[in-house]
């Protein structure tokens, strides 16, 4: 800590001007390094396959799941939700190696990337685990807590969030298992938190703005339907909901990236 005290000290910037300056960087890597760009699509289109499988295994089973009770139910869902969350980890895992590989100087293939990636399987699959019940767990107890507590439980969710942001580098450019690396990013957020709390908002509102047209598309389509004008309403929705997608791809990269990014500086790695 008190080695990277002098650090933070020499560059002159505020932790939310340095969090900032991040997210710029992240996004120049993002649409420069072209691994980068394929993993966080790849990550879209597989994601996007796998709900749509959901989405007809869960309907044709309706009158089953609706006779079943929550307590029934949760391991159902448990292992339906699994193959998404283990996907996601997985991409997100390989652009943080990508995106690490870009910040050393030595750019990687797709194929190097998802072919090392691929030999953490068993860290990824671990860490998706845990992801979805800790993520499941937070859902139910905001479902289920009325007023202020909900709050509080709010408070707790973007905590875990905090602490677990260099989880993903972690498993990608180190050796370690999930709950090594939950541990090890705790102890590392103590040295980039305000950083990190500015790189997320700033990549969320980032990501809000941009969404905006796409959702007006979305809704224009929708209304072109009702007033009568079905010649444009596919092509309008279409494009608004390609839109969504693509916005939703290039947070997802841009976070991993800043992940990184943050991970190299509170490890002394970068200034």
């Amino acid at each position: 800590m008190e080695a990277q005290q002098p650090a933070e000290r020499a560059d002159g910037k505020t932790r939310v001007g340095r969090g900032w300056q991040m997210t710029r960087v992240a996004w120049r890597l993002t649409w420069r390094d072209r691994t980068v760009l394929l993993l966080a699509v790849l990550g879209v289109v597989f994601g996007l396959l796998g709900a749509i499988a959901i989405f007809f295994a869960v309907a044709g089973h309706a009158p089953l799941l609706h006779r079943s009770s929550r307590t029934q139910l949760a391991p159902l869902v448990l292992v339906a939700a699994y193959p998404m969350v283990f996907l996601g980890v997985f991409f997100h895992v390989a652009i943080a190696a990508a995106a690490g590989a870009r910040l050393e100087g030595r750019p990687m293939r797709l194929r190097d990337v998802v072919g090392r990636t691929l030999q953490q399987g068993d860290h990824v699959a671990l860490w998706s685990i845990l992801a979805m019940i800790v993520g499941l767990a937070f859902r139910s107890l905001g479902a289920s807590t009325p007023g202020a507590a909900s709050l509080l439980i709010w408070i707790i969710e973007l905590g875990w969030v905090l602490m677990t942001i260099f989880v993903i580098p972690l498993l990608a450019m180190e050796d370690i298992g999930p709950l090594s690396a939950v541990n090890r990013s705790g102890s590392l957020l103590s040295k980039a938190w305000g950083e990190g709390l500015t790189g997320l908002v700033g990549i969320g509102l980032w990501q809000f703005a941009l969404s905006v047209p796409a959702l007006f598309l979305v809704v224009a389509g929708l209304g072109a339907a009702i007033v009568g004008a079905g010649g444009v309403v596919l092509p309008v929705v279409a494009a608004g909901v390609l839109a969504l997608l693509a916005v939703a791809a290039l947070a997802t990269a841009m976070r991993q990236v800043f992940a990184v990014e943050l991970y190299r500086y509170a490890a002394g790695d970068a200034a």
